[in-house]
């Protein structure tokens, strides 16, 4: 299978080479999506992004998303679910109500203004430092410091302050097979997608011990070897 990888706020594709040297290994090809260069002209939004990758992308792939890009894949999914085979959303936020999504929007404005203004290292260490993190130390950044304007955009029109809950909409809209991952010390994720999954006929909920929301290079092999058991009971259907 070819697996198209969306990576997280403050991501790269490279993000995911790991991911595609295994999964080469087990016969299925990643292909890592560079999510800043849809933000390179100006901003987009979630829903008008999830009609992009749409376009951009052949049908009939597995669709994989982390954090952000997890948020993103499911726009895209909503926009056209049955041009996917499968999907796989880690550690992705479902929606916020109104009145946390007004305080988020004070949040990310801060960050935006970062990102565009501090020195690089600076923010950072900023971001780095947020307790959902884990405090884990992120590969090195250095060369996203070109791509300083996007990732500012990105705190606009990919906040969560832009996203409504979709829980109803994922639970209606989307028929095909959904693999929710999310590490066991991330609570308040995992409570999210274990009442989501445990609604949902065609969706699987995968937690991993010992990870929190850097589940795939946390626990990079108990990722993989869950995702690999996961695409195999898809190769039987």
């Amino acid at each position: 299978m070819r697996i198209v990888a969306l990576h997280g706020q403050l991501g790269m594709a490279s993000d995911w080479d790991g991911l595609a040297v295994k999964m080469a290994g087990a016969d299925h090809e990643v292909s890592a999506v560079d999510l800043w260069s849809y933000l390179a002209d100006g901003e987009v939004g979630m829903e008008e992004f999830g009609r992009k990758l749409n376009q951009d992308e052949r049908d009939g792939q597995v669709l994989l998303g982390y954090s952000m890009g997890g948020r993103l894949a499911l726009h895209a999914l909503l926009d056209e679910p049955e041009k996917w085979k499968a999907a796989v959303i880690v550690s992705a936020h479902a929606g916020l109500t109104p009145e946390h999504r007004v305080q988020r929007r004070v949040v990310d404005d801060e960050w935006a203004s970062k990102a565009e203004h501090l020195p690089w290292t600076k923010f950072l260490g900023l971001w780095n430092k947020q307790g959902v993190l884990g405090n884990e130390v992120m590969p090195d950044r250095a060369s996203l410091e070109k791509r300083r304007a996007e990732i500012s955009r990105s705190f606009n029109c990919w906040s969560l302050a832009e996203q409504e809950i979709l829980i109803d909409k994922i639970a209606v809209a989307i028929e095909i097979p959904l693999l929710f991952v999310v590490g066991k010390n991330d609570k308040k994720f995992l409570s999210l997608w274990d009442m989501l999954g445990s609604g949902m006929d065609n969706a699987t909920v995968l937690s991993v011990s010992d990870a929190g929301h850097r589940v795939p290079w946390e626990a990079e092999d108990d990722f993989i070897d869950g995702m690999l058991s996961w695409l195999r009971g898809l190769e039987t259907e």
